[in-house]
């Protein structure tokens, strides 16, 4: 009776936790095609356009608004008053782009846009500098829990690194955008972070952690998979380490009280595989 009751209680636990969970996510090579580490040709291709990775402000809105009454009204909205969940993202540019980056949340439909906490000071270095902000925010709400999600340019995996060892029961989960081939500890992915190459992989994460809903899920597979058909796709870009993220068998499995969704999943593994991007 006694595990029973444990087991219940830990479980209701974890469950609100989870309602007022939320996402701290870098910007540059997460959200938004920088390219800051690829070939000068990709970094002036990519980085004026502030062009965003595909689905990733539908999958942020979906977290949002999980488990809120009206969920429709939510999404349409892009987050309402009646979301538990948080949403803040931590750029290191400098305070002059700080503009740009607010107009790329807004022209890309990014929920939460306004919660935009940006570089002050020239000063600090990135890694200093994200390793500071988001300690200083997780350690202003200590019973709030989070999940980080950056990429593998150089410095998000070894800051997010720090502050789950710093306040490991806050920190629920680190998610690495892999957009760059690591090579020993060069774009170095951290022991206990999952890392992941398109808005399915990393919704697979988000599905298996019950983040977001299975409906929410199939739409974005369905979506994506639609998108892999064009030639010129958004999925995965050229400049990605898309080879390397599936030599490393990176690709997550769905849990196994998902596996009906098993089938759908593989057409949308074996296209991209099948794309020229990834061969």
């Amino acid at each position: 009776m006694k595990k029973i009751l444990l087991f219940i209680l830990a479980f209701c636990s974890q469950a609100y936790a989870s309602q007022f969970l939320s996402i701290i996510s870098d910007v540059d090579d997460t959200i938004k095609m920088t390219a800051l580490k690829a070939s000068k040709n990709h970094t002036l291709r990519y980085g004026p356009g502030s062009a965003p990775f595909y689905g990733l402000s539908d999958l942020y809105t979906y977290f949002l608004c999980h488990g809120v009454p009206q969920k429709n009204v939510c999404v349409s909205a892009r987050g309402n008053d009646e979301t538990l969940r948080g949403m803040i993202y931590v750029t290191a540019a400098p305070p002059l782009v700080h503009r740009l980056a607010l107009r790329f949340l807004k022209k890309n439909s990014f929920p939460s846009r306004k919660n935009l906490v940006h570089k002050p000071k020239l000063s600090l270095s990135t890694y200093e500098y994200k390793k500071k902000v988001i300690s200083d925010i997780v350690s202003y709400y200590p019973n709030k829990p989070y999940i980080l999600i950056g990429d593998n340019g150089e410095y998000d995996s070894k800051a997010y690194r720090d502050i789950k060892e710093r306040f490991p029961k806050q920190i629920q989960g680190i998610f690495i955008h892999y957009v760059y081939p690591t090579n020993g500890t060069h774009h170095k992915i951290e022991d206990g972070q999952l890392p992941y190459l398109t808005v399915v992989d990393l919704a697979i994460h988000f599905l298996n952690q019950s983040f977001i809903s299975v409906q929410d899920f199939e739409v974005l597979l369905a979506n994506s998979l639609k998108d892999l058909n064009r030639n010129n796709t958004h999925v995965v870009r050229d400049w990605m380490s898309c080879r390397d993220f599936f030599k490393k068998n990176y690709f997550p499995e769905i849990s196994q009280r998902y596996k009906a969704l098993d089938s759908e999943i593989s057409v949308f593994k074996d296209k991209l595989l099948a794309h020229h991007r990834c061969q």
